[in-house]
């Protein structure tokens, strides 16, 4: 890779992914040690895609109206 720029934006982002993958670890660990329910261990990638793709929304909606 010739430009720096490019370089850094790869390595920093390559990061915050590895981040976000141990954060997940992190919370499905706890949970597992706070209820051990496999259920609830379930909701966790369910939870995680419904903060990222509804909330941006009702943020939005709530600015507006």
């Amino acid at each position: 890779m010739k430009n720096h720029s490019f370089r850094f934006l790869w390595i920093g982002q390559s990061m915050a992914n590895l981040g976000d993958v141990f954060y997940i670890v992190a919370i499905i660990s706890l949970l597992y040690t706070l209820t051990e329910s496999p259920f609830a261990l379930a909701l966790v990638p369910f939870m995680n895609m419904f903060g990222r793709f509804i909330l941006p929304f009702v943020v939005i909606f709530d600015f507006i109206g």
